[in-house]
């Protein structure tokens, strides 16, 4: 259980160092499809909002090229702790679209109340 608990401690470290560009990109693709993927044209702030963190993710495609790019030697950090590059993102990717899959549970609570 140790393991486990020093291990997301790094993934979170890993997955917050992404949000530089992910977010930017995230918030680009977003407003730029916006008008092609949501279905009603007067969403409400709970749809844009989902539909941003809904593209976040894919902004993460763009930190990897760039951290493969430019700063190789940050995966060492890592190595020597035993966490693999894989995992590294496979976590990454996982802790965002959480967040997009509880914003979407809490807005269905919402909708349904209100």
């Amino acid at each position: 259980m140790k393991d486990i608990k020093s291990r997301f401690r790094f993934w979170i470290c890993f997955w917050k160092s992404n949000l530089g560009v992910a977010v930017p990109v995230g918030f680009g693709l977003s407003f730029l499809l916006l008008p092609l993927t949501l279905e009603n044209p007067d969403a409400d702030i709970f749809s844009i909002i989902s539909h941003f963190l809904y593209y976040t993710p894919v902004g993460l495609l763009f930190s990897a090229l760039y951290k493969e790019i430019s700063q190789k030697g940050d995966y060492y950090f890592y190595y020597n702790k035993g966490i693999s590059r894989i995992e590294l993102w496979i976590s990454t990717l996982l802790l965002s679209y959480s967040f997009w899959f509880i914003f979407e549970i809490v807005q269905q609570i919402w909708k349904s109340y209100y």
